[in-house]
């Protein structure tokens, strides 16, 4: 048998094992399987696919320096149900607040 028939049966037999509900011990029993080769193949085959799954790119951090300017912001738009409410600078935060609580009791 060639290495990847031999790898080909033992992940049919580890599928068949997880898929029977019973633990490795009492499965490998009723099947005549060496528990020891079992796990060892457990171990091979996932130490196998671990090193084919393609690994994230690594993150890389830049440094960002903001410099103190006049922004000029949007309006954000909030919805609260089916409600919703567009926010434009200088809102009035208790307006907001009560309006948010009539919606959240009605919606």
């Amino acid at each position: 048998m060639t290495l990847n028939g031999r790898r080909q049966f033992w992940a049919d037999r580890i599928a068949a094992q997880r898929a029977s509900g019973q633990n490795i011990k009492d499965w490998c029993a009723t099947h005549h399987i060496n528990r020891r080769q079992f796990h060892y193949w457990i171990r091979n085959l996932e130490t196998l696919s671990s090193k084919n799954t393609p690994k994230a790119p690594r993150s890389h951090w830049v440094e960002v320096n903001v410099e103190h300017s006049e922004v000029t912001a949007s309006a954000i738009v909030v919805q609260v149900g089916a409600a919703a409410i567009e926010i434009k600078p200088g809102f009035n935060s208790s307006l907001l607040a009560e309006v948010i609580r009539t919606l959240q009791t009605v919606c």
